[in-house]
């Protein structure tokens, strides 16, 4: 509000300049026929004449600036109350749009049932306490990702004022005297929103709480993993925050709409998984995965091409190649990634597995074995061995998705 009444300020003062100016003009105009007629000669009736002018004159300034006041004030009355409606009906339109999409958003996850209920229970010390442990242990590496992003995720909602315009939100108070000083036909004055400056992306953590996790000694990682990334991305503000879980159910923990990740959710977050589900439904979490983004890119009021990302955190054990990968092209279709991090063990390193390939010509299997991680169908993956190192590989990975990502837009 203080912005919008320096605003008004700067407008009445320009107007004011301009009036003035225009008044001594006038002024000016009316004293160089004065001092033309002067040098003819003067008798005694042409001398009461210049007095009773002079007079009306003066009568007439004074009038002029009870109107400028009068003016002045109607002016500014009418500015207010038209930035005041005005204001009023931005915020309204904005708090319903805003309902109205966590209305959809409730309904979405009740059909879809992916609502946690347990979310809402108590926790007890020892819950708390695992999730403190978790959080100091990754905190200087959520540092070190949230400067390594900072570079990579580029500001792209338009909100800092910039630009050379005649019609606009502020005026450019460098602009004003060369505006007056060029008899008012520099008019580009005027300042729009049109730099971004401000991060709008929508980030979705998905972790694995299937029992192979667990088997694997792979649940302590993920759980770290997860915490590292949604530190990481509120300190720099990429944009809305989501985490759930996926195993034979798919459930939201923490919704786009829900509020910043504090240290109560944290741990509520943490308490939800116990890696006790029987199966990894990777289909089924795409399926619901991309509905719930196009959801959110619908109702997006970016001007700019917004992208969605979906981190994944598990152990890689999937099934149905085929059906993922039509879900991944379409989902790419959509501008939204899809990114696996692959949970690795030294003593059974994805990279030692190996499958038997069907020849879909012969129907027959392959002679030679394949290696597990050459067949995988995420184009984008990162083998995850050591904590310590996951900022600098998501960071490389996402450096080269936009670098590709760029190319072929051009």
């Amino acid at each position: 509000m203080l912005k919008i009444l320096k605003m008004i300020r700067w407008k009445m003062t320009l107007l004011l300049i301009m009036k003035k100016s225009n008044n001594l003009k006038t002024l000016k105009t009316k004293k160089s026929s004065g001092a033309n007629s002067g040098s003819k000669p003067k008798n005694e009736d042409e001398d009461e004449n210049d007095e009773d002018s002079m007079e009306d004159d003066v009568i007439d300034i004074d009038d002029m600036q009870d109107m400028e006041k009068e003016e002045k004030n109607d002016l500014e009355s009418k500015i207010e109350s038209h930035i005041t409606t005005n204001d009023g009906l931005l915020i309204s339109d904005n708090a319903v749009a805003e309902e109205q999409l966590i209305e959809r958003e409730q309904q979405f996850l009740e059909d879809f049932e992916m609502i946690d209920e347990s979310m809402h229970q108590p926790l007890d010390d020892q819950e708390y306490s695992k999730f403190q442990d978790i959080d100091t242990k990754v905190s200087p590496l959520s540092t070190e990702l949230c400067e390594q992003l900072r570079l990579i995720l580029e500001p792209s909602l338009a909100t800092k004022l910039k630009g050379d315009y005649k019609t606009g939100k502020r005026i450019n108070m460098k602009k004003i005297i060369p505006y007056i000083a060029s008899s008012y036909r520099k008019d580009k004055i005027w300042l729009r929103r049109t730099k971004p400056n401000k991060r709008d992306y929508q980030i979705m953590i998905a972790i694995d709480d299937s029992e192979s996790m667990k088997e694997n000694q792979a649940g302590q990682k993920a759980l770290e993993s997860m915490t590292l990334l949604v530190r990481a991305m509120t300190q720099l503000e990429v944009g809305k925050i989501a985490v759930a879980s996926f195993g034979e159910a798919f459930k939201l923990l923490k919704p786009f709409s829900s509020m910043d990740f504090s240290d109560e959710m944290g741990a509520h977050i943490v308490s939800r998984f116990q890696f006790q589900q029987q199966q990894t439904q990777m289909v089924q979490f795409l399926e619901k995965s991309i509905n719930y983004l196009n959801l959110y890119k619908e109702s997006a009021n970016s001007t700019s091409e917004l992208m969605q990302l979906c981190i994944i955190i598990s152990d890689g054990q999937l099934l149905e190649r085929k059906r993922i990968l039509e879900l991944l092209r379409e989902a790419q279709s959509k501008r939204q990634l899809f990114m696996f991090i692959l949970i690795d063990q030294p003593n059974n390193s994805v990279y030692d597995i190996k499958i038997v390939k069907w020849d879909e010509l012969t129907g027959q299997m392959s002679k030679d074995d394949v290696r597990y991680i050459d067949e995988f169908p995420f184009p984008y993956y990162i083998v995850l061995k050591d904590i310590a190192s996951l900022p600098m590989i998501l960071s490389d990975a996402l450096r080269q998705w936009f670098e590709l990502t760029a190319i072929n837009e051009e």
